[in-house]
């Protein structure tokens, strides 16, 4: 079975920094988004390449992941390598940023899974397709309002 690639979008009324700053704070995910029920870092580094964090997600599942791509205000790469109650066997899910100017950001977020085996694959990547865009979107809905309620807060 192949795996489900989809690529979702958003734009933030924020620096490039500023967004940044929310997303490289890789152990601290639960602050900003509901998805994500609790999280914390499980090594050494708090954010970079190897930094890795352990997530448990609302309204199930838990998920281990690291940094496995980082390129400071550009490009953040997480490898998802450990899922426990979701229908993904792995996953490599990439964010990038694009400057529009000064205090707007494009967010892109493409995630990769690869859907568990076995014989219900098939349906487990039907499945994937409908609600990979779905999760991916509010993901980023719930960046872009954090981070733009940090930026009026500082304003």
């Amino acid at each position: 079975m192949s795996n489900v690639k989809v690529s979702e979008s958003v734009i933030i009324n924020a620096s490039k920094s500023a967004v940044w700053s929310v997303l490289a704070d890789f152990p601290n995910i639960q602050d900003w988004t509901g998805q994500v029920k609790s999280s914390r870092k499980t090594g050494e580094a708090h954010n970079g390449l190897g930094a890795e964090r352990t997530c448990e997600l609302a309204p199930f599942g838990s998920l281990e992941e690291r940094i496995i791509g980082w390129e400071p205000e550009q490009l953040l790469q997480v490898d998802v390598h450990k899922v426990s109650k979701m229908p993904i066997k792995r996953s490599v899910t990439t964010f990038t940023l694009r400057e529009i100017d000064g205090t707007t950001t494009e967010v892109t977020m493409v995630p990769d899974a690869e859907p568990k085996g076995g014989l219900m694959s098939g349906l487990i990547a039907k499945r994937l397709k409908k609600g990979l865009p779905k999760a991916a979107l509010q993901l980023l809905t719930d960046l872009k309002v954090a981070v733009e309620g940090q930026s009026e807060a500082a304003a």
